[in-house]
């Protein structure tokens, strides 16, 4: 069969179509499903080319595309394929040399094995170019089938099969071209022509959304989507409100621990305090208390003998004696220092200088400021430095009255003890202070990042003033 135009003429075979055009012969090869069919009939219609294949159905193709494809045997010839295996909607063309006819501009009749039948090509025209959205026959997750209008999937879903397919759209070439994606999963389209499924594993708990689209021969992908929306349940560990709980016991168990150490802390300070205060008690009721008897003794010896050089030597020994009960009562108040944990800073301030200064000197103490808990290294130095400044004013200044001033202000604590003693001369540091003078003072400051500093003069009393860096009250 063949259609003439311009001096040319289509003729077919049993491998293809070829165009007679300037004295030779141009030969299209079909692929797939027309290969070896012979071409029962050509019909050069407006911009199209309509072949009828025996027991295939019919085709069609550009004309533009044809000529192309003659020239230049590598092209992928692009057509249309209408039979029922692509939803056309009649039987298949029988075969034989002239069994499709034109009957006017828009007919074909044609024999088939069961009689004769007719279409229409502005009805295949139109089935072609509309194709039709795919379908989503079915889901099976977990070897478990479910139909494609499920919402819920249940939990612990390790495996999803999509199977699709396509119905009443005519395909291009042999086949229907497919992809798809998953949102929350697929971070682009996966080409889904073969086979028709979509596979999933291990997919996590959450919403998703499954999206389908066809192609025609052309390339074009339909416009209209075929989506399916779900939502994989999580386990009950999953749950934000299981998460919830289980932080919540972590916080628990983390504060009991905690509280645990702590009471263990407690337990072993509360102990060593103990301990030294026992020591303390010891020391004071057995050792002192021996090496002030000694020194009543000595005194009460120096006193009777006549002899110059012996009293002289029993004086000395009172005084070393006297020294080594000084240093004695030192160590008993260096083991007293848990004071600060039962009355606080200003109250331990407090008691160790009343116990220095009764019967001795008048005592005042001052706060300024809002009395606030520091640090307690802070704290021990500050007690430290004060004592010290007190017991020199009662036993080496010749004070009559002692004031000791303590000020919380924002960022700093300051101490500052005066008294109305001698004061200074130019060559002492504290007067009688041996090794526990300002610079054991100055060290103690600065080992907190503090600073302190005497200011007096002969005869003009005397003041230690020492500054702490605190942090911003809040």
């Amino acid at each position: 069969t063949a259609g003439a135009r311009s001096g040319s003429a289509w003729i077919g075979g049993n491998n293809g179509v070829s165009l007679w055009r300037n004295d030779r012969f141009h030969t299209v090869t079909f692929r797939n499903e027309v290969w070896g069919r012979p071409a029962s009939a050509i019909f050069d219609i407006g911009p199209d080319l309509w072949v009828a294949f025996a027991n295939v159905g019919f085709i069609r193709m550009d004309l533009d595309e044809m000529a192309r494809a003659t020239i230049d045997s590598s092209h992928a010839l692009r057509y249309d394929v209408f039979n029922p295996a692509y939803g056309a909607a009649y039987p298949d063309i029988a075969t034989g040399g002239s069994s499709v006819v034109r009957s006017g501009n828009d007919h074909l009749s044609f024999v088939t094995g069961r009689g004769v039948g007719l279409v229409r090509l502005s009805d295949l025209a139109q089935q072609s170019t509309t194709p039709r959205p795919p379908v989503i026959e079915g889901v099976t997750a977990n070897d478990r089938r479910y139909p494609s209008t499920a919402a819920v999937l249940p939990p612990r879903t390790n495996r999803l099969r999509i199977d699709y397919t396509v119905v009443n759209v005519s395909s291009p070439g042999n086949r229907v071209r497919f992809r798809y994606r998953l949102d929350g999963f697929d971070t682009n389209w996966v080409d889904g022509t073969l086979p028709r499924q979509a596979v999933y594993a291990n997919l996590q708990p959450g919403d998703y959304r499954f999206r389908l689209q066809a192609s025609t021969n052309a390339g074009t992908w339909n416009g209209a989507e075929t989506e399916w929306a779900f939502t994989i349940e999580p386990m009950f560990y999953q749950t934000a409100a299981f998460r919830a709980v289980v932080a919540l016991v972590l916080i628990l168990l983390g504060i009991a621990a905690w509280r645990l150490w702590m009471r263990h802390v407690r337990k072993e300070l509360a102990g060593v305090f103990a301990e030294r205060l026992r020591l303390s008690r010891e020391i004071h009721d057995t050792l002192l208390q021996t090496l002030v008897g000694l020194t009543l003794d000595l005194t009460a010896m120096s006193r009777r003998v006549a002899a110059q050089s012996v009293q002289t030597q029993l004086i000395t020994m009172r005084r070393q004696v006297e020294e080594c009960i000084r240093e004695v009562r030192q160590s008993i108040w260096d083991l007293r220092s848990p004071a600060l944990d039962r009355h606080g800073l200003v109250g331990a301030l407090r008691a160790a200088s009343e116990e220095l200064t009764s019967g001795k000197v008048r005592f005042t103490l001052t706060v300024t400021g809002s009395p606030r808990p520091c640090p307690s290294h802070i704290e021990t130095h500050v007690l430290r430095i004060g004592h010290e400044a007190v017991t020199n004013a009662v036993r080496h200044a010749q004070a009559r009255q002692v004031q000791v001033e303590i000020g919380f202000e924002d960022r700093l604590l300051r101490l500052r003890i005066v008294d109305d003693g001698r004061g200074l001369r130019d060559d002492e540091t504290i007067p009688g202070a041996g090794h526990y003078g300002l610079a054991t003072m100055q060290e103690r400051a600065a080992d907190v990042g503090g600073r302190c500093w005497i200011e007096s003069a002969p005869g003009a009393g005397l003041q230690v003033i020492a500054e702490f860096p605190l942090a911003p009250a809040r």
